[in-house]
């Protein structure tokens, strides 16, 4: 048995990594089969390689890039998973496998020098290798889920990152290990501490390297919110604009009319005709058509709907941010207060105000149920995260934008949102 593990340990370690960062992905059709069929090619590949191939320093090089290749390709084959990603992934796998292996070597090399113990050194190399792929399962295999490993942009990055793992792993280790005296402890010490090194360097390079594109990724598609939240205010405005010249001429036609109804079937038909009176001013704009748009919808929804503000103090940004900001912020409101039963707490409270040279900005509403928080974001409670929860990255982004500052916070079922600027001319 101990035989075995040591002649084919590493497609055993190899199996367990991978299985550390393929767990999220989606399983093809006959998966169980799938993986029992590449379980079995693996260990079958690495027996006939020891029985047949005649072991040298260069055909072991050759027959972990094989393996690699082989446990790469076999990921695609079990899941739904593009090149891209198999490829990152398997790397990642790769990484942590040949870490654990060379930690967990060193100290079994150490404890059978000292005290000649098969038993504890074999058993301490298995606690080091646990102990790394709990580690790699918390720091990084967690955080690859919901990130965009598939970005064209990461082809040749991943690629780079694979060959390089695979120089400084590989094949650098496998020449050492030929040139170097296996009974120097000092030199297998710098050996290992320089495969370490490069191990932490490459997975922290390829973790970088998807930060920035979930980054990249976020950026672009708030860009793409932020331009179509733009023509959106500008159909908005068109609309607002038509609605208002209509229940104007209804209005002339109304009041031309008067003598000849009744005059509860006035009132009436004056009730109906103001209840389209969507005309919001604030002194400025773009606060008047989203302020409008929305109304409309409270009305609609029997959310009261109440604003004390100066649009004038919102004049150093952009109609079209204005527009995106208010617009993620009272839709956000909206969404919460339709869900509240008692009618009392079905309202919306926005207020700008300027305290000394600071505008502040406040939009409460009340909630049902409770809030989760990922970092200073609610989490979206729609069923498509992937695609929803840029309302508040979308109102942070613009915050940012003009150096201001954004604050939440739920308390006794009541949220707020405050954002403050410096008054700028």
């Amino acid at each position: 048995m101990i035989d075995f593990f040591y002649s084919h340990g590493f497609v055993i370690e190899l199996i367990i990594t991978s299985s550390l960062f393929v767990y999220f992905l989606k399983p093809r059709a006959k998966f169980f089969l799938r993986v029992l069929l590449c379980i079995a090619t693996l260990f079958l590949v690495s027996i006939v390689w020891d029985k047949v191939i005649p072991s040298n320093t260069y055909l072991i090089i050759f027959k972990h890039i094989t393996l690699f290749t082989f446990c790469f390709l076999a990921i695609m084959f079990c899941f739904k998973a593009t090149i891209w990603e198999s490829l990152f992934l398997e790397t990642s796998a790769f990484t942590v496998q040949h870490s654990a292996f060379k930690l967990g070597f060193l100290v079994q090399t150490i404890i059978e020098s000292k005290f000649e113990n098969t038993i504890v050194s074999i058993i301490s190399y298995l606690l080091i290798d646990l102990v790394i792929y709990i580690l790699a399962y918390r720091l990084f295999s967690l955080k690859i889920k919901n990130e965009h490993v598939s970005s064209k942009k990461m082809n040749n990055q991943i690629v780079l990152m694979a060959v390089a793992l695979i120089l400084f792993t590989t094949i650098f280790q496998n020449l050492f290990e030929f040139i170097i005296d296996k009974n120097d402890l000092m030199m297998l010490i710098a050996i290992t501490s320089y495969d370490l090194v490069s191990c932490v360097l490459v997975i922290s390079i390829q973790f970088g390297i998807l930060k920035n594109n979930r980054l990249t990724y976020e950026t672009t598609v708030l860009e793409h919110v932020l331009y179509k939240q733009k023509e959106q205010m500008i159909n908005s405005k068109h609309n607002m604009d038509i609605l208002n010249i209509k229940y104007h001429d209804l209005k002339y036609l109304v009041n031309s009319i008067e003598n000849r109804i009744e005059a509860n079937e006035l009132e009436e038909l004056h009730k109906v005709i103001n209840a389209y009176d969507l005309y919001v001013d604030t002194g400025n704009e773009a606060l008047n058509i989203i302020l409008s748009e929305k109304k409309l919808i409270c009305d609609n929804n029997n959310i009261k709907f109440n604003y004390i503000l100066d649009g004038q103090k919102l004049n150093f940004m952009q109609a079209s941010d204005i527009y995106s900001l208010f617009g993620n912020a009272i839709d956000n409101a909206i969404t919460a207060t339709k869900k509240i039963q008692k009618m009392e707490k079905r309202n919306i409270k926005i207020v700008v105000k300027k305290v000394l040279n600071i505008v502040i900005i406040v939009i409460e509403n009340y909630y049902e149920g409770e809030i989760l928080f990922d970092d200073i974001f609610p989490i979206t409670t729609k069923e498509d995260r992937n695609y929803h929860g840029y309302g508040m990255k979308s109102i942070k982004y613009i915050v940012d934008k003009y150096q201001g500052f954004m604050s939440v916070k739920s308390e006794k079922e009541r949220f707020t949102l405050s954002i403050s600027f410096e008054e700028q001319k």
